[in-house]
């Protein structure tokens, strides 16, 4: 689309929702829009997205939501099926998680249940269930393991195990992350969604909140919930496992969903890729690339807009890495990465460059400072006291020095 064309869109878009929907707003569409049916069908198509996106983009899936606690929750202590309920570890828009213990292998779980509020929704029930079993094929380090999909007096819960660590959102709440701790994530990430996307199964919801890193460094994705199973047959696309949104409709959170998913299009595993980007660009910058007041100002900008170069907001950043992240956050799918294995190679190749960058100063700086070992338990003393060309010397000074020592002392006796 011509730069023109898309300041045509986002100015039409927004003037369009200052406008009551209905003949206010189609008046104005006609009026501006000028009988140009493509840019019409553009914003049309927005509005449309956003309309029937609404509840998805204001309740993130794993933030604190209004769900009254007090009729759904589990007291610590019941008993379902053979996993006792420990303690609450949060809730949201698609559920409430548990830490709870196996009673039978004795080890922590987590367990995501379905409140009774939601149950009567058959249609959030089988997305409930497609996230159990679109993680359950997948067996990969870097993804979270679905031990079982339970049904207990009509309750319904996933069981998977507990990972203690932080998502990166926590982490960055935390402060600057470091360019390695950044390149280590987006890798193991990387991993991760090469392995789904080899299953056919699209996340669609990549973001910090769905990243955590483990108290040992390993990175797990999770919550599935939203994913999407591509390439099946006909006969393999029943109402559980087809994972399609209805036209129009923007699953995941608004800051984080690529061009061709806020514009309601269909969508294949390099919308992933792009969501991939946004937490990238975030996690090195501090701050997220597209942003507005309300949902629908940063999904405006996500579809009319381009951020400023990572590596203008921090020096330090290499180009190399800048121009990837730019790559994955084209707006055509077909000019960013072909799949997430091309872009681990890129990632790992940035961070070995950068590896061998700061072996590169430390070999210089090593042949401009002496190391000296000393005859006690004590660490190395670094220092230029003696050119190391003088070493001989004076060592022979030194043994000399003894020896007319011993001498003098010898003649004496």
């Amino acid at each position: 689309m011509p730069a023109v064309r898309q300041r045509d869109v986002k100015e039409i878009f927004h003037e369009s929702l200052r406008r009551d929907a209905g003949e206010a707003r189609e008046n104005y569409l006609t009026s501006a829009c000028s009988g140009n049916d493509e840019l019409r069908t553009e914003v049309q198509s927005l509005l449309t997205s956003l309309e029937d996106a609404k509840t998805f983009l204001e309740i993130p899936i794993t933030a604190e939501s209004d769900l009254e606690i007090g009729t759904t929750s589990l007291a610590p202590g019941r008993v379902i099926s053979h996993y006792r309920i420990d303690s609450l570890l949060g809730c949201g828009g698609m559920g409430e998680v548990y830490l709870a213990t196996d009673n039978v292998l004795k080890r922590s779980v987590a367990m995501k249940i379905v409140p009774d509020s939601l149950s009567a929704d058959k249609a959030r029930v089988r997305r409930f269930e497609r996230e159990a079993q679109a993680i359950a094929e997948l067996n990969h380090p870097n993804i979270m393991t679905i031990y079982e999909f339970v049904k207990v007096r009509r309750k319904n819960f996933i069981v998977s195990e507990f990972i203690r660590g932080e998502t990166v959102r926590k982490r960055l709440a935390r402060g600057p992350m470091q360019i390695g701790e950044v390149l280590d994530i987006a890798i193991q990430t990387a991993a991760a969604l090469q392995a789904a996307h080899s299953a056919r199964i699209i996340h669609r919801d990549i973001k910090p909140e769905n990243i955590m890193v483990r108290d040992d460094g390993y990175v797990k994705v999770l919550d599935f919930g939203l994913a999407k199973l591509t390439g099946a047959t006909a006969e393999q696309r029943t109402p559980e496992l087809s994972m399609t949104s209805q036209p129009g409709l923007i699953l995941g959170t608004s800051n984080y969903v690529s061009p061709e998913q806020a514009r309601g299009k269909d969508v294949d595993h390099r919308t992933d890729l792009f969501s991939l980007g946004v937490v990238v660009y975030e996690m090195l910058t501090g701050t997220q690339p597209f942003k507005g007041e309300t949902a629908v100002d940063v999904v405006a900008e996500i579809i009319q807009s381009d951020p400023p170069p990572v590596e203008k907001l921090d020096g330090k950043i290499p180009k190399k890495l800048s121009r990837l992240i730019k790559r994955l956050l084209e707006k055509d799918p077909k000019d960013r990465y072909p799949d997430a294995a091309e872009l681990k190679r890129d990632l790992v190749e940035v961070r070995e460059e950068i590896k061998e960058d700061e072996l590169a100063w430390w070999r210089s700086d090593e042949r401009e400072i002496d190391i000296y070992e000393m005859p006690t338990n004590e660490l190395p003393v670094v220092g230029r006291l003696v050119p190391p060309n003088s070493r001989y010397f004076v060592i022979l000074l030194i043994i000399l020095l003894l020896l007319t020592i011993f001498l003098a002392y010898s003649g004496l006796r």
